[in-house]
């Protein structure tokens, strides 16, 4: 017993100067040691802490996500994880390691180690960089990757409650001559008027990006049909019809708008559905431009 009661002073002197919580629970799922990180994120003593169970500690959310992984453990699986837990007041994410202590039979399992690390610091560090890597810098907008992101969410949204959704593709007619007549800056100027304006006439929960140059793609989600999609098209071509103000310089410019709706077929790649919308695109454009083409038909 002297023996036991050193082996675990020394356990506790080496686990209470550790970051992360240290704990072990047993085949009945209930705490049977804990460092001092453990106390300190739970803000109980380990008294306390011994004997009570893995519910009673984490509360009944956070138990049900880690309920599945101590089963694995007691079953004598060493396991790695994550965990993230979103309040309205907060977000934490945690990196689990359960190493599983078997009996000398070498098949009995007698509990586990838990090791905890918050990772909450880092995982908002990676979605701040995966979300910068996904913007344009100009507009603010979306660029090509971000929307290729979303948009393999919408299609697989699509695909499951049998919706239907649109991806439009636009340019901004006569570009080129605002940028060889007025310069570089005014034609950035007029991308983020553009970007601003197009935001401004689709619905809020419509999903923006800028292809790059003067291409724009468009996301909609939750149309009734294709003439949702061509309504709001109509929409965007009308509203890019008034003047923008560049500097000291008023410039007139259209869009070309390329229609593909996508009903949930699971044979068409997202890399297809772009290509629609970009033939329809060229097709519109080819009928004279500021219009949009949706398959069978131009507007």
């Amino acid at each position: 017993e002297t023996e036991l009661r050193l082996s675990e002073q020394r356990l506790r002197i080496v686990t209470d100067h550790l970051p992360m919580r240290v704990s072990y629970i047993d085949a009945h799922e209930r705490y049977r040691f804990v460092n001092r990180a453990y106390e300190q994120g739970f803000g109980r003593s380990r008294e306390l802490l011994y004997g009570m169970s893995v519910p009673e500690v984490l509360g009944e959310g956070a138990y049900q996500q880690a309920a599945p992984y101590i089963r694995r453990a007691l079953q004598g699986e060493t396991l790695t994880f994550e965990s993230e837990i979103t309040t309205r007041e907060s977000y934490r994410c945690y990196r689990a390691n359960y190493v599983p202590q078997f009996a000398e039979d070498g098949r009995q399992v007698l509990g586990f180690v838990a090791i905890v690390i918050d990772t909450t610091a880092q995982k908002l560090e990676e979605r701040r960089l995966i979300e910068l890597s996904q913007i344009d810098p100009l507009t603010d907008l979306l660029n090509r990757a971000g929307f290729e992101a979303r948009c393999q969410e919408a299609m697989e949204r699509c695909r499951a409650i049998q919706a239907t959704m649109a991806v439009l593709y636009l340019d901004v007619d006569g570009f080129k001559q605002v940028n060889d007549q007025y310069g570089h800056l005014s034609g950035d100027i007029l991308l983020k008027a553009f970007a601003g304006r197009l935001q401004r006439t689709l619905r809020g929960t419509d999903v923006v990006a800028r292809q790059g140059g003067d291409e724009f793609l468009v996301i909609l989600e939750g149309l009734a049909g294709p003439e949702d999609a061509n309504l709001i098209s109509a929409k965007v071509v009308e509203a890019m019809q008034d003047p923008f103000v560049l500097e000291q310089h008023a410039v007139s410019i259209t869009t070309s708008i390329g229609v593909t709706v996508f009903n949930g077929d699971k044979a068409l790649l997202q890399r297809d559905l772009i290509k629609q919308a970009d033939d329809m695109l060229y097709r519109a454009k080819a009928e004279g431009r500021n219009r949009f083409c949706t398959t069978g038909a131009v507007a």
